[in-house]
């Protein structure tokens, strides 16, 4: 067993510009632990009004995350109900 601690220590790194889905996506990701629970780090790339570059840090909890993700596919994979009385086919225009 390693006795390395991970508490309050993570890792970001670049995101390939082929990789990010659009214009708006983070420029960098990684993940922290804080207090034994696994964090998602999403970080942009912005210059400062004083013309400084920085980066822009959004922390998410990566359990609440992953569950998030698994609820909505169960729900994407839900059949559509229909109410009671609709008639299949049928416009009401």
């Amino acid at each position: 067993m390693s006795d390395y601690d991970n508490e309050l220590r993570g890792a970001i790194f670049q995101v390939e510009k082929d990789r990010r889905r659009h214009e708006k996506s983070p420029t960098h990701q990684g993940e922290c632990e804080i207090r034994g629970r696994k964090y998602r780090i999403a970080g942009w790339r912005n210059t400062s009004k004083a013309g400084r570059p920085y980066l822009s840090l959004k922390f998410t909890d990566a359990e609440d995350d992953q569950e998030r993700r698994d609820r909505a596919k169960r729900e994407s994979q839900k059949p559509l109900e229909r109410n009671p009385g609709e008639d299949e086919g049928e416009n009401e225009f």
